[in-house]
C-alpha cells in the first residue's frame, strides 16, 4: 500500500461522499462479480455511509440542485446497482464510522474508543 495526493478536487461534502462511495462500490462489485464467477454465493454487500443526502440521492437516483454531469453519472452508476441488488446501502452515524480513525483527528478518550472498535476490544488505555 502506498499514499497518494488525491485524483480530483470536489467542491462540495456531497460530491466527495458520492465519490468516495462510487469508489468502494466500483470495488465491491467487482469482488462480488468475481466470487459469483468462482460459484461462490454471496449476500448483498452493504456500504456504511454517514451522509444522508448522500444516501437519499443513490436510492432515489435524482440529482437535486446539482447539475455537475460527472457526479450524475458516478451517483446513477451506484443507483443501478442498488436497483439490482447487488450493492445496499444504509446509514450509520458518524461516530460509528470505524474508517474516521484514519481521516479525521480525534484527541483523548475519542481517539482511544475509536482505537478500540477498529481493534474489537474497549477500553484501551
Amino acid at each position: 500500500a502506498t499514499s497518494s495526493k488525491q485524483k480530483n478536487v470536489t467542491r462540495s461534502s456531497f460530491e466527495a461522499e458520492i465519490n468516495a462511495v462510487s469508489d468502494c462500490g466500483v470495488v465491491i462489485v467487482w469482488l462480488c462479480r468475481l466470487l459469483k464467477e468462482m460459484k461462490v454465493e454471496t449476500l448483498p454487500a452493504v456500504v456504511y455511509q454517514d451522509n444522508q443526502g448522500t444516501l437519499a440521492a443513490i436510492k432515489s437516483g435524482e440529482c437535486k440542485g446539482r447539475n455537475s454531469k460527472h457526479i450524475e453519472v458516478r451517483q446513477m452508476w451506484m443507483h443501478e446497482r442498488y436497483l439490482d441488488g447487488e450493492v445496499m446501502f444504509e446509514w450509520t452515524p458518524t461516530e460509528t464510522m470505524w474508517a474516521d480513525i484514519l481521516t479525521k483527528g480525534f484527541a483523548g478518550e475519542r481517539f482511544r474508543e475509536a482505537l478500540g472498535r477498529v481493534c474489537g476490544r474497549t477500553g484501551i488505555g
